[in-house]
C-alpha cells in the first residue's frame, strides 16, 4: 500500500482542533491559526506567485 503523509498545514490545522477540543469550529479555527501564524492573505499571496 502506498503511504500518504500530511502537509505541515493539514498537520496544523488538526492539532489546532484538537487544542480548541468543543470549541472548534470554522471561525475559531481561522482565528487561532492566524493568532498563531499570522493572517492567511499574506501566507495566499506569497504562495500563489505575483498577482
Amino acid at each position: 500500500m502506498k503511504r500518504t503523509y500530511l502537509s505541515e498545514f493539514e498537520e496544523i490545522v488538526l492539532l489546532t482542533v484538537a487544542v480548541l477540543n468543543d470549541a472548534a469550529y470554522g471561525v475559531a479555527i481561522t482565528d487561532e491559526l492566524e493568532a498563531a501564524n499570522g493572517p492567511f492573505g499574506e501566507y495566499q499571496r506569497r504562495s500563489c506567485g505575483p498577482t
